[in-house]
């Protein structure tokens, strides 16, 4: 992500986060905003805008619009962890592991059966940090 895109990002966070607490995520200038910068590869905006569309629910594209930005920031986001954790030793990917699992069954009440369900990939346990 360039300067320009990581920028760009933070003001669409920074509206989405303001129009939250002010109820307003149905205004055309917040989509508007939100389709360039995700357009541009922010994967935080691809991320807000999913969840525009998935609440404005205006016509019959909208859920379809939510589940394509949804689905094309997963990709990126997955392309982006497999990266970071291939700079990672075994040990600091387990610990990682650990601490998603505990993160989960604390906020979530529930523990996937593997990190796999969380982003499509082995389990480091009795891999190589190359592996992937």
């Amino acid at each position: 992500m360039t300067m320009n895109q990581d920028s760009s990002s933070q003001s669409v966070f920074s509206n989405f986060l303001k129009n939250c607490s002010d109820g307003n995520l149905q205004g055309d200038s917040m989509l508007t905003e939100c389709q360039e910068a995700a357009e541009q590869g922010s994967p935080i905006a691809q991320l807000i805008l999913s969840q525009l569309y998935r609440m404005r629910k205006t016509s019959a594209t909208d859920l379809l619009l939510a589940y394509k930005w949804c689905l094309i920031a997963s990709a990126q986001i997955s392309r982006t962890s497999k990266s970071i954790s291939k700079a990672m030793t075994m040990e600091q990917l387990l610990y990682a592991e650990k601490m998603v699992a505990d993160w989960l069954r604390k906020t979530q009440k529930l523990v996937p059966t593997s990190i796999n369900e969380i982003n499509d990939r082995p389990m480091a346990i009795g891999m190589g940090a190359a592996s992937d």
